[in-house]
């Protein structure tokens, strides 16, 4: 019973994840980033006195992306180290992300970062408890096909 509304509660997130990655952009090395929202402060110029925060728990974001990313051969054969930069509004809504840098193949970082881009929830920065516009930069590891974040 607990097996079938494991993989029941997998299917769920597959296809939840599905549906969303047609609306969802993925991120790019170069583009332009515009924040449509308007803020008093502009935070990647000033930097904030508290950095934009995900708001989901790590461990179950974790697990969500164990569950549902795209598994090829050549992914549990390899260390990778990637570093994203993420744009998050002064309401707390992503804006656009960036692999800046990364140690490991490519399709692997474009395949976690459109799951990020989907699946993390944003508070915003703050400048003196004013919320702002910000970057973040977010570490993931994937050791024998395991993937880790690192905020």
């Amino acid at each position: 019973m607990k097996q079938s509304s494991t993989l029941l509660s997998r299917l769920l997130v597959i296809l939840t994840v599905c549906l969303l990655f047609p609306v969802i952009g993925s991120g790019q090395t170069i583009q332009n980033i515009f924040f449509t929202t308007p803020c008093d402060s502009f935070a990647i110029a000033t930097l904030p006195t508290q950095d934009a925060r995900i708001r989901n728990d790590i461990h179950v974001l974790d697990s969500t992306m164990n569950a549902a990313i795209v598994r090829q051969a050549g992914d549990k054969e390899s260390t990778a180290y990637y570093h994203f930069n993420f744009y998050v509004d002064c309401q707390g809504r992503f804006v656009a992300s960036v692999l800046e840098t990364y140690e490991g193949t490519m399709g692997l970082a474009t395949r976690v970062l459109k799951l990020l881009n989907t699946l993390i929830v944003w508070s915003p920065a703050l400048q003196n408890e004013t919320p702002v516009n910000s970057m973040v930069k977010i570490n993931v590891q994937v050791r024998k096909g395991r993937i880790s974040i690192q905020p």
